[in-house]
């Protein structure tokens, strides 16, 4: 046998290796979703994670992995998922489970914030009743500010100084 290759088993080879680059990219792909979700889980299959899933991703057949010469790529799909287990659900009843959960967290923190909202519109309204009394009591000064204004200068035209005092 020669060291060059055939044509056709160097196209094959660059066949196998686009394959192999198109599974890592779709995992990696997988893993941001998985990253980006507020659950944790994987959006898509009802949170099943697979080879068979993996495939479907990168728009390959399922039997790839299962090809003697394509024994890395099924070695690395196998140690992908199994990290991701250790990390969180990768099966539809786990998966479920953990949405459960977070549904719970959220359901409980937003029965928090519906609490918190109803104590600040009672503290508002309160708020504004004693504005409005306020408003009140600074038109009743202003309105007494008026008339003792009206009855000093009322006393000062007549040309007399009448004494604050009360002592003449």
């Amino acid at each position: 046998m020669s060291d060059n290759p055939t044509p056709l088993a160097k196209y094959h080879a660059e066949q196998a290796e686009e394959t192999r680059q198109r599974l890592r990219d779709a995992m990696a792909t997988m893993e941001g979703e998985i990253a980006a979700a507020p659950d944790g889980t994987y959006p898509e299959n009802k949170g099943r994670i697979s080879q068979a899933e993996i495939c479907r991703r990168a728009g390959v057949s399922e039997s790839v992995p299962k090809q003697p010469h394509q024994h890395e790529i099924r070695q690395e799909m196998k140690n992908w998922i199994a990290r991701l287990k250790k990390s969180g659900p990768v099966t539809r009843k786990d998966a479920t489970e953990r949405r459960r959960e977070t549904l719970a967290e959220l359901q409980a923190g937003f029965a928090v914030l519906a609490a918190d909202v109803s104590a600040y519109r009672l503290r508002i309204h309160d708020l504004e009743k004693e504005l409005a009394r306020r408003d009140r009591q600074l038109a009743d000064e202003k309105e007494l500010t008026k008339e003792l204004r009206q009855k000093f200068f009322q006393s000062t035209q007549g040309g007399t100084v009448t004494s604050l005092r009360g002592d003449q």
